[in-house]
């Protein structure tokens, strides 16, 4: 099942653990519907600076990683499809 809504799209660049430097364009799950959100089981504890993200290009639920960020998060509004 998937989705295809409008949403706010952040773009941001951090390193990764390997020291290399990712930019990554996302969702926060905290601005997906509650009925997407209501589907997931667990919780992760993630340390203080990293967030759990829905990579737009990847299609998948990655990390981002605010305490490597080079810059400032960017955004644009754009209707997407997230798979469920």
């Amino acid at each position: 099942m998937s989705i295809t809504q409008q949403f706010t799209v952040y773009t941001g660049t951090f390193v990764n653990q390997t020291g290399f430097q990712r930019q990554m364009r996302f969702i926060k799950v905290s601005d997906f519907p509650s009925s997407v959100t209501s589907r997931f089981k667990s919780t992760r504890n993630l340390q203080q600076g990293y967030e759990t993200v829905y990579d737009v290009d990847l299609g998948k639920y990655r990390t981002f990683n605010y305490n490597t960020m080079v810059g400032q998060l960017s955004s644009t509004t754009s209707n997407v499809t997230i798979a469920v």
